[in-house]
């Protein structure tokens, strides 16, 4: 390997040690709710458009549901299916790993903008020679 390539793999190993690689294990659970909650939003709102196209569309399928017998069965044992609970579950735990990766990202972009993301391995690397 020439020396660029060694001082890029170099750089990555210290990126990913800093802010994907916690020390304080309560930080994965911090950044992993934050980022959830805000990919929960984003999601809500780019789906719906806001609170009053939801509750347009809840009051929708509601008077369908009630209107059926077999939609109101349907909806029953769905609900009551262990593989939807299963899934929301999954759903939930994807989540809060996309919004760990997603807070990793933007705290390293954030402190690429404030030029503070190299300072400690221009210091490692003092320290090394």
């Amino acid at each position: 390997m020439n020396e660029e390539t060694e001082l890029f793999l170099k750089k990555v190993n210290f990126l990913v040690e800093k802010y994907f690689l916690t020390k304080h294990k309560i930080m994965y659970l911090i950044k992993g709710l934050i980022g959830g909650i805000i990919l929960w939003i984003l999601t809500f709102f780019s789906l719906f458009g806001g609170f009053t196209n939801y509750k347009k569309l809840v009051d929708e399928n509601v008077k369908q549901i009630s209107a059926s017998e077999s939609l109101r069965h349907q909806a029953e044992d769905l609900v009551s299916n262990p593989l939807f609970i299963g899934g929301m579950v999954e759903v939930i735990i994807i989540s809060f790993v996309i919004g760990y990766l997603g807070m990793c990202i933007f705290q390293i972009i954030f402190d690429l903008i404030r030029g503070k993301v190299f300072q400690e391995f221009k210091s490692e690397k003092i320290n090394l020679r």
